[in-house]
């Protein structure tokens, strides 16, 4: 579904006998209208392709739009794969920015929540031990402040308001925790949280 609405297809979910009817043929011409998703490059698997930003949304009508960065140097958004982004300037804790072939507002609302990713070989060394990149917490055990296991990070996540740490907990719930001391207190070999239960529902 993902996929399909990424092209510019909306689905609509309604009763119509003629499309049930012809099911095969409606699902048929579909599938040829789409193009298929590209594969990956050779050697090119998912943990070799880093989140550095989202596309957050349209700015004005000549197709500009606000860049949310994950990342200390907003020029890294720049070397995005999919895109060729071009950097205007600073809009609090967004970057204004010009994407090639995105000419008006309609193409830029159409973007609005992509991420935008580098390969891993873009990103600059880090030296410092207590400095890391979100992706590399990903599976990574959680423990309580006890040190007892009781999970592993899913994701890292921010929809505008701040980090969250996803995490799935050993009985399978999930819990969103906001990347503060508060709720992540240490990252080492593992994972440190506390607070947890506050935010289970």
């Amino acid at each position: 579904q993902k996929y399909i609405e990424d092209q510019g297809y909306k689905i609509i979910r309604f009763w119509n006998n003629d499309v049930l009817s012809n099911i095969d043929g409606v699902l048929e011409k579909l599938s040829l209208s789409i193009p298929s998703p590209k594969p990956s490059p050779q050697g090119e698997g998912l943990t070799s392709r880093i989140c550095v930003g989202r596309i957050a949304s349209a700015h004005g009508v000549k197709g500009l739009v606000k860049l949310l960065p994950f990342c200390e140097d907003p020029a890294l958004l720049e070397q995005a794969l999919d895109f060729k982004i071009t950097l205007k300037n600073p809009m609090g804790k967004y970057m204004l920015a010009e994407i090639e072939g995105v000419k008006d507002r309609n193409a830029a609302e159409a973007l609005r929540n992509t991420e935008l990713f580098v390969t891993r070989d873009q990103l600059p060394e880090i030296d410092d031990d207590d400095t890391f990149y979100f992706e590399d917490l990903i599976g990574m055990t959680c423990v309580d402040e006890n040190g007892m296991e009781i999970g592993h990070v899913k994701a890292v996540e921010n929809f505008g308001a701040g980090d969250l740490l996803e995490v799935q907990l050993k009985s399978g719930q999930e819990v969103l925790l906001p990347f503060t001391d508060e709720y992540v207190p240490e990252i080492g070999e593992t994972v440190t949280i506390r607070n947890y239960e506050r935010l289970m529902l």
